[in-house]
């Protein structure tokens, strides 16, 4: 299953196929059979197979934690916005030290965000 969905065959597929859209393939049986497929032995099937979940598992467990930090930003940027807005965050001091023009995009564009908080 995951042997056939790997791109290298991609172009076996679509020589086979008698489809007419791209990654939508009408391939019969005897198409199928034309298509050159190496078959490991049993062991390195399962052998394979265990480092592919190991690398999908690790990968999710990436996304999952760079997801959540996303939320986290968010949520805090929320949070910051709303604190500017009430007052209970002062950014005058910071806003009178930014420059115009200075061309610093890591600064705060105070205006900014008290119009997207608006």
């Amino acid at each position: 299953h995951l042997a056939i969905r790997a791109k290298i065959y991609v172009g076996f597929f679509a020589q086979a196929s008698d489809g007419v859209r791209i990654g939508q393939w009408d391939l019969s049986p005897v198409a199928m059979r034309s298509i050159p497929f190496a078959v490991p032995p049993t062991d390195e099937q399962k052998s394979i197979k265990k480092h592919v979940d190991h690398a999908i598992r690790d990968t999710d467990t990436q996304i999952s934690r760079a997801s959540r930090q996303i939320d986290l930003i968010q949520e805090y940027r929320t949070r910051m916005i709303a604190d500017v807005v009430t007052g209970k965050l002062d950014v005058r001091e910071a806003a009178a030290g930014l420059s115009e023009g200075d061309g610093d995009e890591s600064a705060v564009d105070v205006e900014g965000v008290l119009e997207d908080a608006v």
